[in-house]
């Protein structure tokens, strides 16, 4: 009987400590991805995935004027991750390493100026950051 009393599950435990901490962090995320164009939808033909080196991974995808990329590490040491992303500003939206979810503070930059070239992104150990680019709502298309 005390087993299966260990096992109950405290469906108030995300009220608490980091409980809370990684509920806030997962509840934002999906409100992200809800308010994000580009990540709600799914069409392959507007994704870009590679890998970066043995730990790291990136990920894009756009919809119409959207265009956001995460880029992970799966390392338990903290690692510099070259990138090559379209021209454009970016601006950090999310970074898993931010004090705000417990992580020992955020090492992304919060703006990356693009030219189309490669960047260097730093990331903390088992880390993402999360980047939308910046459009200007007075342009038009030429």
């Amino acid at each position: 009987e005390s087993a299966f009393l260990n096992s109950k599950i405290d469906i108030r435990a995300h009220l608490q400590g980091r409980h809370n901490i990684l509920f806030d962090f997962y509840r934002t995320l999906i409100d992200f991805r809800r308010r994000t164009p580009a990540l709600r939808n799914l069409l392959k033909e507007n994704m870009d995935v590679r890998r970066l080196g043995e730990k790291g991974l990136f990920v894009r995808r756009w919809f119409g004027k959207e265009d956001v990329f995460s880029v992970y590490n799966f390392d338990k040491s903290p690692r510099e991750m070259v990138l090559n992303i379209p021209s454009g500003r970016w601006t950090k939206e999310l970074d898993s390493s931010s004090e705000e979810w417990g992580g020992e503070g955020e090492a992304a930059p919060k703006l990356i100026e693009s030219s189309g070239s490669e960047i260097v992104v730093c990331l903390n150990l088992c880390g993402f950051a999360l980047y939308r680019m910046v459009v200007c709502p007075d342009c038009t298309d030429a």
